[in-house]
């Protein structure tokens, strides 16, 4: 009888079907997905991989996967688990090989004949990876902003490339009274700028991009006074340069907000009326593309 157990013992061992072997591999899900050097969002970014790439997983971390990247430390780059979808296969032998065969070089006893051994099980794939809500490419926007006081409120449009640069056009209108003199300031503004962003930041809940931002504001300017008919008309170049960041929710990802904080200078300003200096604005795009 322990002759007979041996045996079987000794054909699970050498059965080359009891060997598994897994991979895990990260599909990126986002336009571009950052590689950085160590598994923190404020680690340096060694890299980026496109939309679509499927890279290998050296180690699963959590919220972070160690992938292979030449260009990181001892080969190895981390990405977040946001950027992308986790797929891991279980790779197996055929479990309907025989096993006892190759063990007796003759006819197996009489008794081990009726001894029945359960084929392997195949290990059990692991539980679907989560997936997390992915934001939109957000390419192209559309809104609204409200600026300083001087700028006013109007409608906006945004777009992004996957260079990390994008655009910004902004038309706004406001009117100002002079707490000096009774005259009425109206103005309008066009006011193109070109963006650039520094990378996505993604948490559970939360997605982020922080960009800076320069441009020119075309004005035109109308000054009227109480005492005469028609007002006194101008249009005027400007410039501003300002830095900011756009947020948006996992449960509303095509919504964002954003908050901007730059420098306004203005050509000739109109005496009485400060449209120059340091302000912030507020706006909130959607995203249809």
């Amino acid at each position: 009888m322990i002759r007979h157990v041996a045996a079987i013992a000794l054909a699970m061992c050498l059965n080359p079907s009891w060997l598994f072997a897994q991979t895990a591999r990260l599909t990126v899900g986002v336009q571009s997905a950052d590689v950085h050097k160590n598994p923190s969002m404020g680690s340096p970014v060694i890299g980026h991989a496109p939309l679509g790439t499927s890279i290998e997983i050296k180690r699963d971390l959590g919220s972070w996967v160690a992938v292979a990247w030449p260009s990181g430390d001892y080969g190895v780059g981390y990405m977040h688990v946001l950027t992308g979808t986790i797929a891991r296969d279980a790779l197996s032998r055929n479990p309907n090989d025989p096993l006892i065969a190759p063990v007796f070089s003759s006819a197996p006893p009489k008794s081990a004949r009726n001894v029945m051994i359960e084929p392997p099980r195949p290990r059990e794939e692991l539980a679907t990876p989560r997936r997390p809500p992915t934001p939109p490419s957000h390419i192209l926007a559309v809104g609204g902003r409200v600026g300083p006081t001087t700028m006013g409120a109007g409608g906006s449009a945004r777009m992004w490339r996957d260079d990390r640069f994008g655009g910004q056009l902004v038309f706004a209108h406001t009117d100002l009274v002079s707490t000096l003199i009774p005259e009425h300031l109206s103005s309008t503004v066009i006011e193109p700028s070109m963006l650039y962003e520094f990378g996505n930041r993604m948490g559970e809940y939360l997605w982020m991009r922080p960009y800076v931002g320069t441009g020119v504001h075309l004005r035109h300017q109308t000054l009227r006074h109480p005492n005469f008919a028609q007002g006194t008309s101008q249009t005027r170049l400007g410039a501003q340069a300002f830095g900011g960041a756009e947020f948006a929710i996992s449960t509303l990802p095509r919504f964002t907000l954003s908050l901007d904080i730059g420098y306004h200078w203005a050509q000739d300003p109109v005496p009485a009326y400060d449209l120059k200096g340091v302000g912030a604005a507020f706006s909130a795009h959607w995203y249809v593309k």
